[in-house]
């Protein structure tokens, strides 16, 4: 396989929920290969069978560093894979989907003129590739200065730290390695965009939204499907 998803998971129950499955599902059919870098010590034998059966491999990471730890360890154990690949996906469970077409996407992520392609670009505290989403080409991640970055990449134990040096500093290291960065959707104030803004990512027809933001809104599950079937049916689609 030429394409591959890193999937960064975490559970406080040690299970993979349903919408997990329902993620990695869309990414196999399109020819994905599939690992799972999980921070939870997930023994659930029903979970790992139907992961197995998926045809996704899950690989248990230590839970130190938040998702770029995990993303780390999954990554370098492949390193000399990457020469091979077309396309790298770095993804977490933060977020659930596809609500629309995930082909649809991951072609725009191809065609698109940027290295580095995220879903959305968030002002919040400066502009930067919000990181539960990330497609690279291979001229990125085939380059010395991409495994630099995750061979030197230091664990912090908390939230804010990790977001300061990993998700900003992400961002900021690879536009100074060259890189030319772009999302689907760019923040034009200064609000967090997956969190605040998900009827306008649906109108882009984004097909991952925030969990955290559903949860705390159980009616945007309703809304979505509502819209969601607006849009579908709107003439010329």
């Amino acid at each position: 396989m030429d394409k591959l998803l890193l999937y960064a998971h975490y559970s406080a129950r040690a299970s993979i929920d349903g919408y997990v499955f329902h993620t990695l599902k869309h990414f196999r059919a399109l020819g994905y290969e599939v690992v799972v870098a999980s921070t939870s010590e997930v023994r659930d034998q029903a979970a790992l069978a139907r992961l197995a059966q998926l045809g996704c491999e899950l690989q248990l990471v230590p839970n130190i560093g938040y998702d770029f730890y995990a993303w780390r360890s999954a990554l370098l154990d492949r390193r000399a894979a990457l020469n091979k690949l077309q396309s790298l996906v770095l993804l977490n469970s933060s977020v659930h989907g596809p609500f629309f077409s995930l082909s649809e996407f991951l072609d725009g992520c191809m065609s698109h003129g940027a290295d580095v392609v995220g879903a959305t670009l968030s002002r919040e505290p400066k502009p930067h590739l919000q990181s539960y989403f990330f497609h690279f080409k291979p001229r990125v991640f085939r380059s010395e200065a991409f495994l630099h970055f995750w061979e030197t990449l230091k664990p912090y134990a908390d939230r804010q730290s990790t977001i300061d040096h990993h998700e900003l500093g992400f961002s900021d290291y690879l536009q100074t390695c060259g890189f030319s960065l772009a999302a689907f959707h760019t923040a034009h104030d200064s609000l967090n965009p997956a969190l605040k803004h998900p009827y306008l990512l649906m109108r882009k027809r984004l097909p991952f939204l925030k969990l955290r933001k559903l949860r705390k809104a159980r009616h945007l599950l309703l809304q979505m499907r509502l819209r969601t079937r607006a849009l579908l049916l709107k003439p010329g689609r």
